[in-house]
């Protein structure tokens, strides 16, 4: 039977509340009223060629008001795809690492500012310590975590220890 799989991602809530989107509404809060008032002298004006003059110059706030909300919902999309998914393979986004559960040895939460959980396979003897060397040595096991994310670091150790009983999860520092 196949199990459910874990998907490490960004929660919703913390997405809505990100700079991204304050940035965005406030630049179309600011550009739609030049907008409305640039569409409202164009109808206003009997000269064909002020007419078209306005209609050319409110292209500027439109195009800028698409782009905006465009750009938001890239920033958004990209940010809302998981980091990691565990199901029969583990799967590090980042640095496209994929092994198999069965494989996995060592789970090692750990922060510095953010919170970061290490997958090791048996295969990877390093193990993440206080020597930047070490760390770099895993990095391409290591996943990055925000503070938003759903599940969160202790949560997903528990997790990965349900599904695999005997793997061992070393948490070190504070989380």
């Amino acid at each position: 039977m196949r199990t459910k799989p874990i998907t490490v991602r960004r929660r919703a809530p913390a997405l809505a509340r990100s700079r991204a989107v304050l940035i965005c509404i406030i630049f179309v809060l600011v550009l739609t009223p030049i907008l409305v008032g640039l569409l409202a002298e164009q109808a206003d004006q009997t000269a064909e060629t002020w007419s078209h003059a306005y209609a050319v110059a409110a292209a500027a706030p439109a195009l800028g008001i698409v782009l905006a909300v465009l750009s938001l919902v890239i920033v958004l999309w990209r940010k809302s795809r998981p980091v990691l998914v565990v199901d029969d393979q583990v799967r590090i986004r980042h640095s496209g690492v994929s092994f198999p559960v069965a494989e996995l040895d060592t789970v090692q939460l750990w922060s510095r500012g953010e919170s970061y959980v290490t997958l090791l396979p048996e295969h990877v003897p390093q193990r993440v310590g206080t020597n930047p060397t070490t760390r770099k040595a895993v990095s391409a096991y290591t996943v990055g975590l925000p503070h938003d994310v759903t599940p969160r670091p202790f949560e997903l150790a528990e997790l990965l220890q349900n599904r695999k009983p005997e793997v061992q999860v070393d948490k070190l520092g504070s989380l």
